[in-house]
């Protein structure tokens, strides 16, 4: 994520793009930036208040360990929700800007 942000807009894998989209894309950085950071905070409450980290409770649902009370149906979409943008970066790296 870090080397994928001080990465230049125009690199090898890219084709040189305008200032619009060049903003346009830094916008979409930050979006997912703060987005995994929200999601983060979300996880450390569950895993405080539980005392488990997120990938063990979620294997334990996934296993029907856990009753459905709402944390416990909360908690899970969090950690998917997580899972997703953590890979939000690795597919953004290789997305080549056409130009118009």
């Amino acid at each position: 994520w870090q080397r994928l942000q001080s990465e230049p807009l125009a690199g090898k894998n890219m084709k040189p793009c305008g200032a619009w989209r060049s903003r346009r894309w830094q916008r979409e950085l930050e979006n997912l930036r703060i987005a995994l950071a929200r999601t983060e905070g979300e996880l450390a409450k569950f895993e405080k208040q539980y005392r488990m980290p997120s990938a063990k409770f979620y294997r334990g649902y996934q296993a029907g360990k856990f009753d459905d009370r709402n944390d416990f149906i909360d908690w899970p979409g969090e950690y998917q929700i997580y899972q997703s943008l953590k890979k939000q970066p690795a597919s953004l790296k290789g997305l080549k800007i056409a130009p118009r």
